[in-house]
C-alpha cells in the first residue's frame, strides 16, 4: 500500500475486500484479509450463510482507489466483520441490507463532499503515518 492511494490496497474492479477487524476499528485503515472477492460471489455467500449486512458510521471512503465506496459491517459467527465495497458495487448492498441501512449508506455517499451534510458527518479516511 502507498500514500498516494490513501493507504488502500489496489482495487479489483467489481470486487469487495474483507478487512482485518482491528485495523478498521482502531485506525479506519483498509487492511485486506485475502484476495478481492467478486461482488456477486460475496452477495451469494453472504445470503447462503445468513449473515446480516449493516451500515456503519464513519465508513465512507473519501480517498484512494476505493473513493466513493464504503465499509459495511457483517454480523457473522465471529460476531462482527468488515467489508470494503467499491463505488461500482454499492447497488449490490440493496440486496443484503435493510432499506434503512441502505438509505444511510446512500446518504453518506451523497454527502462525500459535504462533511456536514443532512444529518451525516463524513470522516475522511486518514493515511497511515
Amino acid at each position: 500500500m502507498d500514500r498516494e492511494n490513501g493507504d488502500q490496497p489496489p482495487r479489483a474492479e467489481g470486487c469487495v475486500i474483507l478487512l482485518y477487524d482491528h485495523t478498521w476499528e482502531d485506525r479506519f485503515e483498509l487492511d485486506a484479509l485475502g484476495a478481492p472477492i467478486p461482488v456477486d460471489e460475496w452477495v451469494a455467500a453472504t445470503r447462503q450463510l445468513g449473515y446480516t449486512v449493516e451500515w456503519t458510521p464513519e465508513a465512507v471512503l473519501t480517498v484512494g482507489p476505493y473513493r466513493g465506496g464504503t465499509v459495511v459491517e457483517i454480523v457473522d459467527e465471529r460476531g462482527r466483520s468488515y467489508v470494503a465495497v467499491p463505488p461500482e458495487a454499492l447497488d449490490a448492498l440493496a440486496r443484503l441490507m435493510t432499506p434503512e441501512d441502505y438509505r444511510m449508506v446512500r446518504e453518506d455517499i451523497a454527502n462525500i463532499h459535504n462533511h456536514e451534510g443532512h444529518g451525516a458527518t463524513v470522516i475522511p479516511l486518514k493515511a497511515r503515518v
